[in-house]
């Protein structure tokens, strides 16, 4: 994520000096704002597990579930790690740590205590 906010900066920049305000300069810095969202988003993505609950932030907006309302944690290739609540909703986790299996063990671990 930061190489493509560095890369996106330097096109803008390139692009304002040789040809001035146009329509792929705005486009540009368009994608340099959302460059800069996620890669706030990647700094500040996080999964915290406390002993009755569980602290989800992403997308910079913080959400905490009781452990106890939760029964399954599960992971598929390619996708990041989710928890089954006991209404059937599935929550989905942000990619952090070292992937979707060892994060579905973890959490596996955690609700079991």
């Amino acid at each position: 994520m930061g190489l493509f906010l560095l890369l996106s900066m330097a096109t803008a920049v390139f692009l304002y000096r040789t040809e001035g305000w146009t329509l792929m300069t705005f486009g540009t810095i368009s994608l340099v704002l959302m460059a800069v969202a996620g890669f706030v988003d990647t700094l500040t993505a996080r999964v915290v597990l406390e002993p009755e609950s569980i602290v989800i932030v992403r997308n910079l907006i913080r959400r905490e579930y009781a452990r106890m309302a939760f029964v399954k944690a599960s992971w598929s290739k390619g996708e990041s790690a989710a928890l089954l609540t006991r209404d059937g909703e599935w929550v989905k986790l942000p990619d952090v740590a070292a992937g979707g299996p060892s994060m579905a063990n973890a959490l596996r671990a955690w609700m079991a205590k």
